[in-house]
């Protein structure tokens, strides 16, 4: 039996290859395909096995026994991505160098001496295995004539595709084999012409003067540009909208075959993911369409997530959120849940009594502690596999999830008293799973032609989309491991690495046979900015194009914009919308809600009872009654960020070292030993609360913050014994009404003075400037209700026997704030007898408390006032209040009140 076959490069122009030469005739034993399919009829053609070495695998175990190799720093830093490098430079250098043939390595650098021998003992390591396709090679220039069932005539075109010594000699190989065989006569003259595209024959239009002359010397140039436009455009999007409009109008218009139509789409999934839905929802369907996508490996995610969750004792709250809303787990909307609680800050405790009783064992089990020896991890583990035979959806991400335990068991089996947790981690660290999805090549659809692929059909019209710097031709890169010197070099001794020069030829020549497949009209789209915003520049070969014409010094010269009306008329076939008469916006009605009920009295306690307010509340109140009703009802914004270093962090870091720093029931630490106790309370917290800032990158903000809660430390205790204030309870919860309604807070401080006065004091990270403000202008709110909730006698909690006994004499209570910043003490009007303390010359809080007052008579009577768009400006200058609630829900900018200028 014998078979001709035709070596073409990929699956487009080998369908092309087939197409025409089926409507010649018959074509019985002739087979057309790519160097894999050649490959593999070889292989069943010699009968010889299918090689089934693992070679990355093979090389990434071999990799890390090698000791000074050049890539080991890398493998520090990203392992997956070193691993692919030094995998694919080897397979490179395998099938460029001849087995047998003497490497001499003299003459390069010595960064290219090195590469070459940590090569060389990476493939020793391996045992000198080959990837698969090679070793295949390999071991079909070893076979017999003899042992073959079938031969195999091959024919291809020179340079399409290129191949290297080791395919050159098996095509010969399987030819040699083939001469004594009676071949059937077949005419192959077309062949070439198929695959090669040459110049067209004379013509005189520009498109026919672009395909002669593209990338050569000619110094011939051509009046007319006829079929040719080059259109700037915003963007991607853009740029395929326009394309859409153009390919509408050529088969409305025009009556041109969709399949007559080519488009030459980058490969990005920006293209191709937008090209699909557009040109679908145009009606156009597409042919040849490869679109690359990116699925999580939720396996291994899920498995990673869990892992991180046990190495710490307190993990993050968006890893924690992360691993809870897996959807491997058999509860996802509960898992959602949860996941925002803890990205809204919620405790556990409360989170847990939110969720149903039956689904607060498996929270449990996730929330977990840490795993500190292989014992505690493994039986974890073991938990993890239950909850995931329990899932019925995504069974394959499941049992992905289950094999990669089962992997962490083994590990933890061979090391039981160690616990290696960068070897864990490794082992399951999500990979992103890039898929190419053939989306079919059929008969009516418009032709997609890909940078990377040979032409496969002549079209009359082709629109090329990107056509940006570092595209047509594709941007030409080697790997790092050979310097190009180093390239030339081993060239010289028949070593054929691939080298710059040879990628741009091959990639300019492509790009010649694409636009050589029209018959008609080229349109090439520039698009200005990329999808961050971020200015573009064409490619280089907009120069090269430039220099074909007359009159024409550069490739900016060549562009029309559709935004100008003159540069419009002479796009052809550009679809443009008919006029139409300007309609406004629809204006949103921006009235103040009247509700019709009472709206402080909503929410209820568990025994309905009306639910209290905090002071932090009503300062939502007092700035906009929208985002406190939003809050309030649990209908504001819901935003996941990864953790970082702002006001609340800090803030919540220095009032939890304050509390256990000066606290009733311990004496006043020395001043000596305030930094090393101020040193040991934050590692504590942080560690506690936000291990993120133990990482590296934080120690300049770390250290900061120890000198300034240090300093402020041991200034706030100079206070206290200069002024001789006893403390009577920290962090205390307090009660008690306001204009008829429960409020709630809790005090970060109470203090006794000498002359039997209690102090209300609030901790502040800020500096002073901005309270004093607030203080001066009466709308400080915050600490006098904490003097009115000590005053009234509700507390929520049991107070010290202390404090109980001072608040039966009815002493006067004044509010103190402490800017930590800045170590200032600022008081209300009645604090002159206080050392070292700033008091207010008038009420600090008059203004505020009838603010809060009017706002609480609307809410009762229904009615929910809207905000004004220049609260922005107007809450600072009048009240001194910073107006952060504006920020809480876009809804609140959206239903702004028409403010007056200032």
């Amino acid at each position: 039996m014998h078979i001709t076959f035709l070596l073409t490069p990929d699956r487009f122009s080998a369908h092309f290859t087939r197409k025409v030469l089926s409507k010649k005739g018959s074509l019985l034993g002739v087979q057309v395909g790519t160097w894999p399919e050649l490959l593999e009829l070889a292989r069943t053609s010699y009968c010889l096995p299918t090689p089934d070495d693992d070679w990355r695998e093979e090389i990434e175990q071999a990799m890390t026994g090698i000791p000074r190799a050049f890539w080991i720093k890398s493998m520090g830093y990203d392992a997956e991505t070193t691993v692919t490098m030094v995998a694919g430079s080897l397979s490179e250098f395998l099938w460029a160098l001849n087995s047998e043939q003497q490497l001499n390595t003299e003459e390069l650098s010595q960064r290219g001496k090195k590469q070459v021998a940590d090569l060389l003992r990476l493939h020793k390591k391996t045992g000198k295995i080959y990837p698969n396709d090679l070793s295949l090679t390999r071991s079909l220039l070893k076979a017999d004539r003899k042992q073959a069932i079938r031969s195999i005539d091959v024919h291809y075109v020179e340079g399409i595709p290129a191949l290297n010594p080791w395919q050159i000699r098996l095509i010969e190989m399987l030819n040699r084999h083939s001469n004594d065989e009676e071949k059937p006569v077949i005419d192959l003259s077309n062949f070439c012409n198929l695959l090669s595209w040459p110049s067209p024959e004379g013509g005189k239009s520009g498109l026919c003067h672009l395909q002669r002359f593209l990338f050569s010397k000619t110094r011939e140039k051509q009046k007319s540009k006829s079929g040719l436009k080059w259109v700037a455009v915003r963007d991607y999007r853009q740029e395929i909208e326009i394309a859409v409009g153009m390919a509408q109008q050529l088969i409305n218009k025009c009556d041109i075959l969709p399949g007559k139509i080519g488009l030459l789409l980058p490969e990005s999934t920006d293209y191709t993911q937008v090209a699909a839905d557009i040109f679908s929802k145009a009606g156009l369907p597409l042919s040849g369409l490869e679109a690359i996508s990116a699925k999580r490996d939720l396996g291994r995610e899920l498995v990673y997530n869990f892992l991180l969750c046990r190495q710490h004792n307190a993990p993050p709250p968006m890893l924690r959120a992360s691993l809870f809303a897996s959807p491997l787990l058999p509860w996802h909307e509960t898992g959602v849940q949860i996941s925002q609680g803890f990205m809204d800050g919620t405790s556990f405790k409360e989170i847990l009594e939110s969720i149903p009783e039956d689904q607060q064992k498996t929270a449990i089990f996730l929330y977990g502690r840490q795993a500190d020896s292989p014992q505690k991890l493994k039986k974890s583990l073991r938990g993890l596999t239950v909850f995931l035979a329990q899932t019925e959806t995504l069974p394959e991400y499941c049992q992905t999830a289950m094999g990669i335990i089962s992997k962490l068991s083994e590990l933890l089996n061979d090391n039981p008293d160690e616990m290696n947790w960068s070897e864990l981690l490794k082992v399951c660290r999500p990979k992103t799973q890039i898929t190419l999805e053939n989306k079919g090549i059929n008969q009516e659809g418009i032709r997609i032609f890909h940078p990377e692929k040979e032409p496969w059909q002549q079209v009359q019209h082709l629109l090329v989309l990107g056509f940006t710097n570092g595209r047509y031709p594709q941007l030409s890169t080697t790997t790092p491991v050979f310097p190009e010197r180093d390239r030339i070099l081993l060239e010289e001794q028949n070593i054929l690495l691939p080298t710059q020069k040879d990628l741009l030829l091959r990639r300019r020549n492509l790009f010649l046979r694409q636009i050589r497949a029209v018959s008609k009209s080229i349109t090439f789209f520039v698009p200005l900015l990329d999808s961050k915003g971020e200015r573009l520049s064409p490619t280089s070969t907009l120069d090269f194009m430039a220099l074909l014409f007359e009159g024409i010094k550069s490739g900016q010269e060549l562009l029309l914009d559709p935004e100008k009306k003159k540069d419009r008329q002479r796009i052809h076939y550009l679809a443009l919308a008919a006029k139409q008469t300007p309609v406004s916006p629809r204006v949103l009605p921006a009235n103040d809600l009247q509700l019709g009920e009472n709206l402080l009295t909503k929410r209820k306690d568990e025994n309905g009872k009306t639910k209290p307010e905090s002071p932090s509340g009503m300062e939502k109140m007092m700035i906009s009654p929208l985002a406190w009703i939003l809050k309030r009802f649990s209908i504001d914004s819901y935003e996941w960020a990864p953790e970082t270093l702002d006001v609340l962090v800090t803030g919540s870091i220095g009032h939890e070292i304050f509390e256990n720093l000066f606290t009733r029931t311990n004496s006043l630490p020395q001043r000596g030993r305030i930094p090393a106790r101020i040193q040991t309370l934050f590692n504590s917290v942080v560690k506690r609360r936000f291990p993120f800032l133990l990482e590296n990158e934080w120690q300049v903000e770390r250290r900061q913050m120890i000198r300034e809660f240090s300093e402020a430390a041991q200034a706030w205790l100079d206070f206290l014994q200069e002024n001789r204030l006893e403390i009577l309870a920290e962090e205390v919860w307090l009660g008690g009404r306001f204009n008829h309604h429960p409020i709630r807070g809790k005090a970060d401080l109470v203090c006794r003075s000498t002359n039997g006065a209690l102090l209300v004091v609030d901790y502040k990270k800020s500096k002073s400037t901005k309270r004093r403000e607030l203080m001066g202008k009466g709308f400080d709110h915050q600490a006098s209700l904490y003097c009115r909730m000590l005053q009234s006698g509700e507390p929520p909690e049991k107070y010290s026997v202390k404090l109980k006994n001072h608040l039966k004499k009815s002493p006067q209570v004044h509010a103190l704030y402490y800017t930590l910043r800045d170590q200032t003490i600022l008081g209300d009007p009645g604090t002159d007898f206080l050392d070292n303390c700033e008091p207010a010359e008038k009420d600090i809080a008059h203004e505020g408390l009838q603010l809060i007052k009017d706002r609480m008579k609307q809410l009762r009577a229904g009615l929910l006032e809207l905000n004004m768009t220049n609260d922005q400006d107007r809450y600072p200058d009048e009240t001194g209040i910073t107006p952060y609630a504006l920020d809480d829900s876009p809804l609140i900018s959206l239903f702004m009140k028409e403010g007056e200028e200032q």
